[in-house]
């Protein structure tokens, strides 16, 4: 016979799973009114998340860039709606955006080629130099673009060139790929625009694919934006 204090110890946990059923259930369908019929909404794992973050890292929304620097879309909205997205959410400290570089192809690829680039002048913590330059240049990438961008940053271009075709770079280029893929990209750019389910590091997101107008990233980040305003109030006691 079970003693009623154990009982009543295995009803309250069993309440408490169904409650965080029902709530990830409610965040699921309101995120999906934001939605509509024109984005998928699912959940990622926060431990899959890029590793690069800016803004308020105690904000609840998270949006998540993929992009890579010969995509001609992601160089659009780096220079339109980024920017703006950044100066209206992330500077006044109402969301955090991650962001990573996604190679399209495998590795006779040129996207997956400058993403191991890219990688290759961070090991010589030349990353926030070259990224520009990079970004810049995009499918004119070659051998001696890379020679005058070392010259110009002051990257030793001899271990560039070994080190963006290494082993190591080339699995580090793989191993954040694979990252993205299971968190649900397919192509660049790719914008997931999500909150925490229950406090946890778990978080469903909407995806958002190819360049969208910044009122259309507006409307989506402001209605994820309200609903976390609306689960706050109603957490308050």
């Amino acid at each position: 016979m079970i003693k009623p204090v154990k009982h009543t110890f295995i009803i309250l946990i069993v309440a408490q799973w169904l409650a965080m059923g029902c709530e990830a259930q409610d965040l699921l369908s309101r995120l999906q009114a934001v939605a509509g019929e024109a984005y998928a909404v699912f959940p990622i794992e926060g431990q899959y998340l890029p590793k690069t973050v800016q803004g308020n890292p105690e904000a609840e929304v998270i949006l998540v860039q993929y992009e890579n620097m010969l995509c001609s879309d992601c160089r659009a909205m780096r220079q339109g709606a980024l920017p703006r997205l950044k100066e209206a959410y992330v500077d006044s400290g109402l969301i955090r955006i991650y962001s990573s570089l996604f190679p399209v192809g495998d590795q006779a690829d040129p996207t997956y080629q400058a993403t191991a680039a890219f990688y290759a002048a961070e090991k010589q913590e030349k990353g926030e130099a070259a990224e520009p330059l990079f970004w810049k240049y995009g499918t004119r990438l070659t051998d001696k673009r890379y020679s005058q961008i070392a010259a110009l940053i002051g990257m030793d271009f001899e271990r560039f060139q070994t080190d963006r075709k290494s082993q190591e770079i080339l699995k580090l280029v793989e191993f954040r790929r694979t990252l993205a893929k299971v968190n649900g990209v397919r192509g660049t750019p790719t914008t997931l625009v999500g909150l925490p389910q229950n406090g946890t590091d778990k978080y469903l997101v909407i995806r958002m694919e190819k360049g969208r107008p910044f009122s259309e990233y507006k409307r989506v980040i402001d209605g994820v934006l309200g609903i976390a305003i609306g689960l706050a109030g109603e957490t308050v006691p």
